[in-house]
């Protein structure tokens, strides 16, 4: 690990299951939109594999049967949900997040985002000020093509002016892992989102965490 703390300049972090605590969120929008608009629920762990996708593309994986206006429909339902939702009641960072996040730029990190969430999505985690000084750039689902393509990594790294051996992508999903390795840039899973070790494992990131404070230990 030594020699890729040494390497890395930035770390690229993941949004829902990796920093924030936002799975079950998701997972309740997307089955009262279902509900909403007259459709079947989908199951939590079928909601579980779409997190990290763009919003659009997502509800088209999990409702491929219906036609493109009813896919509208259950876009539009979700997106007045989360957003309802998230004004009652915020969804919070996962334990231990904003220190570790502080630590690491301490440390002479420079950090970025690499989110499915729109840009209005991020706006709204954006708005703790503190959160958002910690981030040299951040591009989002709504700004490219949506994982695992390498357009969001690659966007990043033009910003940046890197390499892909200067940079390390951290996610909670094979998405994540999975863009990475098309971009021919390190990956760090963690254990705390939708994916399991074993299925992390399968894109062969370069370590497999269960809590982003190990993070220091490897940086």
């Amino acid at each position: 690990m030594n020699s890729l703390s040494d390497e890395i300049k930035v770390i690229v972090f993941d949004v829902d299951g990796t920093i924030m605590d936002s799975i079950g969120r998701i997972v309740e929008c997307m089955q009262a939109a279902a509900c909403a608009c007259g459709v079947a629920e989908p199951s939590v762990q079928a909601v579980r594999n779409i997190i990290g996708i763009t919003l659009h593309h997502a509800v088209e994986v999990l409702f491929p049967e219906q036609n493109p206006e009813k896919i509208d429909q259950i876009t539009d339902e979700y997106r007045r949900l989360y957003n309802l939702w998230e004004i009652e009641r915020p969804t919070s960072l996962f334990p231990g997040a904003m220190k570790t996040l502080q630590t690491l730029k301490q440390r002479g990190y420079r950090l970025a985002i690499a989110t499915g969430k729109s840009q209005r999505g991020l706006a709204r985690l954006y708005g703790d000020q503190e959160l958002c000084s910690l981030f040299s750039a951040s591009v989002t689902g709504d700004q490219v093509k949506s994982k695992p393509h390498p357009m969001m990594l690659q966007k990043l790294m033009n910003q940046l002016e890197i390499k892909p051996s200067e940079a390390v992508m951290v996610g909670d999903s094979v998405l994540d892992l999975q863009m990475a390795g098309n971009c021919d840039v390190r990956s760090i899973g963690i254990t705390w989102g939708v994916h399991s070790r074993e299925q992390l494992q399968q894109e062969t990131p370069v370590a497999v965490i269960d809590d982003l404070s190990q993070l220091l230990e490897i940086f």
